[in-house]
């Protein structure tokens, strides 16, 4: 039998900010998305700091949810979006913004993503054409 010592203070406490489906979105992951945005707030304002920073946690919480629903469905409809579907989404990105791989890194890491963040993203969005695509038929 092995026993471990963990003080309160060295333990790992996360909260749950929604759950959808059984699947849980927490805190930390709101936090580190907002982050980015949060920073860019520019006012002297405590008050109005406070509301646009809860503001921008709320639209950021939302979006997850979305993704979830999204990756969600697309399990339960039994589509899946390839390596080459995303490499070709992010090679439409850079097309569209005049963007080489380096700048695309750079807007990334700015934002504090990465690019494996990213591509669930663009697996998400390419769910999303791919099922509009199937109910128009």
């Amino acid at each position: 039998m092995i026993f471990f010592q963990v003080s309160f203070s060295e333990a790992v406490v996360d909260r749950i900010a929604a759950i959808v489906n059984q699947e849980i979105i927490t805190l930390s992951e709101v936090e580190k998305m907002a982050r980015p945005l949060q920073a860019e707030i520019e006012t002297e304002d405590r008050l109005e700091r406070r509301e646009r920073m809860n503001e921008i946690s709320r639209k950021v919480l939302e979006r997850l949810i979305e993704e979830r629903l999204i990756d969600q469905e697309a399990k339960r409809a039994g589509i899946k979006v390839t390596g080459k579907e995303i490499d070709s989404a992010i090679e439409e990105i850079k097309r569209q913004h005049g963007a080489s791989q380096e700048d695309l890194e750079k807007a990334l890491a700015r934002d504090g993503l990465r690019r494996r963040t990213s591509g669930g993203r663009l697996r998400s969005r390419s769910f999303a054409r791919s099922w509009s695509a199937r109910q128009l038929r």
